[in-house]
C-alpha cells in the first residue's frame, strides 16, 4: 500500500491528521521509490532530504509535501539525525 501526500485521515470530533497506526503500515511513500524498511537515517532543508540507506548508500529526494513526508518518514522509525546528540561540531 502507498501513502498519497495529499490525503489525510480524520480522527476524532473534528481533527485532522495522520493516523500513526494507519500510516506505520504504509512501506511506501507516493513518489518516492524505496520502502521505509530501507531506510535508515535522514536529514532535510526545507523539501530537499537526504537519506542513509541501510546499506549506506546515500540518495535525494525533494518532496511535494515536506512536512507529510517527514511524518512518514518518522513513523516509520527513520532516525532525523538532527535529533542525534553530537551532529553538528560546534568551536570550543
Amino acid at each position: 500500500m502507498t501513502i498519497h501526500p495529499d490525503v489525510f485521515y480524520v480522527l476524532g470530533t473534528g481533527s485532522t491528521e495522520y493516523s500513526k497506526s494507519m500510516n506505520a503500515a504504509l512501506s511506501n511513500y507516493a513518489g518516492f521509490a524505496y520502502p521505509a524498511s530501507k531506510l535508515r537515517k535522514f536529514i532535510a532543508v526545507e523539501d530537499l532530504f537526504t537519506i542513509i540507506l541501510h546499506d549506506g548508500d546515500i540518495v535525494k529526494y525533494t518532496a511535494g509535501h515536506p512536512d507529510h513526508f517527514k511524518r512518514w518518514l518518522l513513523e516509520n522509525n527513520v532516525a532525523d539525525i538532527r535529533n542525534e546528540d553530537g551532529w553538528v561540531e560546534t568551536e570550543d
